[in-house]
């Protein structure tokens, strides 16, 4: 029998990878050079912004996107003993957005109608920014920088600090994970690069407390074990890229795990309850999914309470918390801009 489709298709092949049971993704059959499929599908956890205009929702369906807010960030941030990290996700504050802002101060300076409200922010503590009347117009510009060109991408260069500080990263590995996964078009040089790390070191010193603690535990026991108490062990000579990768494995497994039984709970629940609902792409901290129009809002709930619902235990000082769901819905799966009016759209449900 032959289905034909409305519109093109892609697909991909998941794997489990050990060290952090993030899925990884890749095409089918990508070995069997032999087949005349050697080349279907692609890898779907590594797409441009500006490529994901061309993945659409089927007709008369919308796209559902769920992101865990924070995600590894909040996962340190609670990992570590309280200060400014935590202050961010107890304030609802994005640590990324925050980062760049004190990062490329002057730089968003020139791109801001009132240069001065940016002095303001960058020396208002962090549990009155809220109250400042111009905080989310603020950090909503530099949100939209992901949209921007190459080095302008502030947002996304604060999330790769976040991601640098957290997990030991030096200078040039920073500069070359950057320009890597912005394909080429965030260049760096190494004092940009310190300059960067050590502005993030000074807002937030407790990171470093956790890092030392967390090598000393991975010498002594061997071993480290996620918020789920899933474990990982260390057999190997443990040198510096040993201990780096061990600095990464509680947070980021941790956030993988919760991707990974939502993921399959919603699937559990699709077919249980009959729905003509689609799970799309599992992208690390993220869901994507199709309904028809008319039940997004249905699905959105169903999601929403299994992202949400799980509850942590901060093994530092035993504070309860539970991760938040970001929530975006459009036609296709790009962010809304004035150039893409269908794109997917944040919405506060």
């Amino acid at each position: 029998m032959v289905i034909k489709l409305d519109k093109p298709r892609n697909t991909t092949q998941y794997l489990l990878t050990a060290n952090s049971f993030r899925l990884k993704s890749r095409k089918i059959l990508s070995s069997k050079k032999e087949t005349p499929y050697n080349n279907f599908g692609s890898n779907l956890q590594n797409i441009e912004p500006k490529i994901r205009v061309l993945y659409e929702a089927d007709n008369e369906y919308k796209l559902v996107s769920l992101d865990q807010e924070g995600a590894e960030a909040k996962i340190v941030a609670y990992l570590c003993k309280k200060g400014n990290y935590r202050k961010l996700f107890e304030n609802n504050i994005k640590p990324h957005s925050f980062t760049a802002l004190h990062i490329f101060t002057e730089q968003l300076k020139a791109k801001y109608h009132t240069p001065s409200n940016i002095d303001i922010a960058i020396n208002t503590e962090i549990d009155k920014l809220q109250s400042l009347p111009f905080c989310k117009e603020l950090f909503k510009l530099i949100k939209d920088s992901d949209n921007w060109p190459g080095k302008e991408r502030y947002y996304f260069i604060g999330k790769k600090v976040r991601h640098a500080s957290a997990y030991g990263m030096r200078e040039n590995k920073y500069r070359m994970s950057l320009l890597e996964e912005s394909e080429g078009s965030i260049a760096i040089s190494k004092k940009e690069a310190e300059f960067h790390l050590s502005t993030d070191r000074k807002l937030f010193p407790e990171i470093s407390q956790w890092q030392l603690e967390t090598e000393k535990t991975i010498r002594s026991k061997k071993e480290l074990r996620n918020l789920f108490g899933f474990p990982f062990k260390f057999t190997s000579f443990l040198d510096d890229a040993a201990i780096r990768n061990g600095l990464s494995f509680v947070p980021q497994s941790t956030v993988a795990t919760l991707t990974n039984i939502a993921f399959s709970e919603m699937q559990e629940y699709i077919e249980d309850n009959d729905r003509n609902w689609h799970l799309l792409n599992n992208d690390h901290d993220s869901i994507l999914g199709e309904t028809p129009e008319e039940e997004a809002g249905d699905y959105i709930k169903v999601m929403k309470k299994l992202i949400e619902e799980k509850e942590f235990t901060s093994p530092v000082d035993g504070v309860k918390f539970h991760m938040t769901a970001e929530v975006k819905v459009g036609y296709n799966w790009a962010s809304m801009s004035v150039d893409n009016p269908l794109g997917l759209k944040e919405i506060n449900e």
